[in-house]
């Protein structure tokens, strides 16, 4: 680990453009394979890991697990359709020659972690559940691979909205990892982000200052400042400093998180997504909505186009467009809007289904249209305008932990 540290130290003060085509045009896999590692998990940059990923496939075709890898490095590009594509073959491939049984393992995690991030939350829960008993039976409750599905399993009952079944469960995983792997490694990071972020939607601020806190400054020694990693750790305390109502002192720091994710992931990716949504609902907080409303245009523009129009995400961002529209006067304009992310969050069964109910009746009431608004918020009496939607957990990647051969 301290080798590849160092590595990666060397390669941020060389030409590193050099190096990389250097080892793209070679045929060395273990050379490569030390340089994904180091691309994805030091420095973070998705585009040219994907490239590596991509190469290393092309050595070797018909590895599982290099189909495997490049499906992961797909979705940390946040191309998710393509890569649940190639992770679905991969997950047919191992059945077809290992059977259903705990073999399945890595490939159910992934699959099910790229169908979570599409919204897909009911087929990814039952693929995490497999998963999660496979690594029991093959590796035991403290491995991590077991830990990871542990978490993810959580992660899935929170954007649920079953927050109180996810926090024993994220507590458990973190607990394991800060035991088996130490309070600095990657994992552990990402776990004690997701347990954060889980106390902040439920209203525990105080207990999950710290842990953000924590996550932020083990991030920026382990990983540097750019590293997408550590940017998520700034915006998830650009979070928590607006829902303590400080919103000039979380305005800087989702600023500089955004600027990061848009130079180091692009403006497409579904993190820097997120943040463009994330700053405009602070802007909106502040009442400037003038500034607040293109922005979450870019975030929604995105969402529809590489997320599709049923997906959380972009239901979320729908009814923020909407309810910047509405404090602008903008009632007409608003109204189509909120009534899509009201029909597209009931037909998933939504949690924030009664968020947008509340907001269309206030539409409605602003209008006049006293009678449609009682009907429709009687059901929700919720002021829309100050409920914050969690932010998404961190999928924790996976250690291989088997050998899946070739098909």
């Amino acid at each position: 680990m301290e080798a590849l540290q160092r590595l990666g130290e060397c390669c941020k003060e060389s030409n590193m453009e050099h190096l990389i085509g250097s080892i793209l045009r070679g045929s060395d896999v273990e050379q490569l394979q030390n340089l994904a590692y180091l691309i994805e998990y030091l420095m973070g940059d998705v585009k040219i890991a994907l490239l590596v990923r991509k190469r290393l496939l092309e050595l070797n075709p018909s590895s599982l697990i290099s189909q495997n890898q490049y499906g992961v490095a797909l979705q940390n590009a946040g191309n998710l359709a393509e890569a649940e594509r190639i992770l679905r073959d991969v997950k047919s491939s191992t059945t077809r020659m290992y059977g259903s049984n705990e073999l399945d393992c890595i490939p159910l995690h992934d699959l099910a972690m790229v169908l979570k991030d599409q919204g897909k939350l009911a087929e990814a829960e039952t693929l995490t559940r497999k998963a999660l008993d496979g690594k029991k039976r093959l590796f035991g409750d403290s491995h991590p691979g077991t830990l990871a599905s542990i978490n993810n399993l959580a992660g899935l009952f929170k954007e649920q909205g079953k927050l109180g079944e996810a926090e024993p469960l994220m507590r458990q995983s973190l607990d394991g990892s800060r035991h088996h792997l130490g309070n600095s490694h990657q994992h552990t990071l990402a776990l004690i982000n997701n347990l954060a972020m889980l106390l902040i939607a439920q209203g525990k601020l105080a207990e999950a200052e710290p842990l953000v806190r924590e996550s932020l400054d083990r991030h920026r020694q382990q990983l540097g400042n750019s590293h997408p990693d550590t940017l998520k750790s700034i915006n998830h305390l650009a979070m928590l400093l607006r829902d303590q109502g400080k919103f000039a002192e979380a305005e800087p720091f989702l600023r500089d998180a955004l600027d990061g994710q848009r130079h180091q992931l692009g403006n497409s990716h579904p993190d820097t997504l997120t943040s463009i949504n994330d700053l405009a609902m602070l802007l909106r907080d502040q009442g400037k909505l003038a500034e607040a409303e293109p922005l979450v245009r870019e975030a929604l523009d995105g969402q529809r186009l590489h997320l599709g129009n049923s997906h959380p995400n972009t239901l979320y961002s729908i009814h923020n467009l909407a309810t910047v529209l509405h404090h602008q006067g903008k009632l007409l304009e608003a109204e189509p809007l909120m009534r899509e992310a009201l029909d597209g969050q009931r037909q998933m069964g939504h949690p924030d289904t009664l968020l947008s109910i509340s907001g269309l009746a206030m539409l409605l009431h602003d209008q006049g249209k006293l009678a449609e608004a009682e009907c429709s918020g009687a059901r929700c009496p919720i002021d829309a305008s100050v409920h914050q939607v969690p932010l998404s957990s961190k999928a924790l990647p996976q250690p291989t932990c088997l050998d899946l051969g070739a098909t």
